[in-house]
């Protein structure tokens, strides 16, 4: 029973609209400072106003917007998921922070009869998944990752397997991650950012903001009620060192090799150290199969490097080129030894492997398939 991702819903410094994402695949903007959300007319694009929603701290609220985009493009009303067979499971690497700072100084500051017990809750990691159970009543597993930057990956993998071994008929999975000044302030930035991802030029990385939600189902689920399958999980792994043996084994595990994939989303963000790791342990990866270069996509360069939903966002990309978006991302200077290796971009892509590689030197791999690859 293979999971099939049917919705899409995305929010970054762009917008929370998957067509302006479309957009930006097809003219990238150079970012020059970290990327942040603009305000969101929230009440208006979730459509949900009570008590509960109106207490919502601004990470809750930039999930569900994207939830609310997901589920609107899965064409899945509340309520229309069996109780307790719809599950949510997402990732981040910061969880909500400011809420956390905030309550940590009102108890530092004024003592622990001081503090406003209203502002504990949202110190959970997992508050934005408890509102999306509630908004869209599901009532099966909720469970949250807090993995660094694999936080996402670690998430859709985990939802995938409630769908393969029957837990769940649907799963709302993902990562999401916002900023905060002291977030920022401890990034030690440098004045300006010039990201180059796969050059040793790059001066660094641009934090973003964002969440990346997705919406993942049986096939049979999927096809019982009529919705589009955007593209199929495969599956995939996540391990620490030894990463072209290990990617082997996971590729291996799936009965795929690197030459059935014709399409690469790298973690490359500018930091140039870590890119130049990714970059030739994947060119190792193809080489050793002997097969054609894939096309790379690096595209934390203009979405920036959004951490724990990173890997969701790969997600979002590979579908948009499956769906034949244009690519506008030119392949980066490959003056890193391994990034002259790859493909230009092609007119159709059927499989894609999405690769992480973690500050930590943690690695992942998912692997996705158009519906009706050849």
């Amino acid at each position: 029973m293979r999971a099939a991702i049917t919705g899409i819903g995305l929010v970054g410094h762009w917008g929370h609209e998957y067509a302006e994402f479309i957009n930006l695949l097809k003219e990238p903007k150079k970012l020059n400072k970290p990327a942040l959300i603009p305000e969101l007319d929230f009440f208006s694009i979730v459509g949900t106003k009570n008590k509960r929603t109106k207490k919502m701290e601004r990470l809750s609220r930039v999930v569900s917007v994207a939830a609310k985009g997901a589920m609107n493009d899965a064409a899945l009303e509340k309520g229309a998921v069996a109780a307790g067979r719809g599950a949510v499971v997402t990732g981040s690497s910061f969880g909500a922070l400011d809420s956390i700072l905030t309550f940590h100084r009102q108890l530092e500051t004024d003592g622990p009869s001081s503090v406003n017990p209203n502002v504990f809750p949202p110190t959970s990691h997992n508050v934005a998944g408890g509102h999306l159970s509630i908004e869209f009543a599901f009532s099966g597993p909720l469970i949250h990752f807090a993995s660094g930057s694999l936080s996402a990956e670690q998430a859709i993998l985990y939802a995938s397997d409630l769908i393969e071994t029957g837990r769940a008929d649907v799963v709302i999975t993902g990562g999401w991650d916002i900023l905060c000044d002291d977030l920022i302030s401890n990034f030690a930035l440098p004045e300006s950012i010039d990201c180059k991802p796969l050059s040793p030029n790059s001066t660094g990385m641009h934090p973003a903001e964002g969440a990346a939600i997705l919406v993942i189902e049986s096939e049979e689920h999927a096809q019982n009620r009529g919705a589009k399958v955007k593209a199929l999980l495969e599956g995939g792994s996540t391990w620490t060192k030894e990463h072209f043996e290990k990617s082997k084994e996971a590729l291996a595990k799936l009965s795929v090799t690197a030459k059935d994939c014709d399409l690469l989303c790298s973690s490359a963000n500018g930091l140039p150290e870590k890119d130049e790791r990714e970059a030739s342990w994947l060119r190792k990866l193809f080489v050793s199969d002997e097969g054609e270069a894939p096309t790379l996509m690096a595209s934390r360069s203009f979405i920036g490097e959004t951490f724990g939903a990173g890997g969701a966002f790969d997600v979002a990309t590979a579908i948009a080129l499956f769906e034949q978006a244009e690519q506008g991302f030119v392949v980066p200077n490959p003056s890193v030894p391994s990034a002259g290796y790859f493909a230009p971009a092609k007119d159709r892509y059927n499989r894609a492997l999405l690769s992480n590689l973690s500050q930590d030197d943690e690695a992942s791999l998912l692997v996705l398939s158009r519906p009706t690859a050849e």
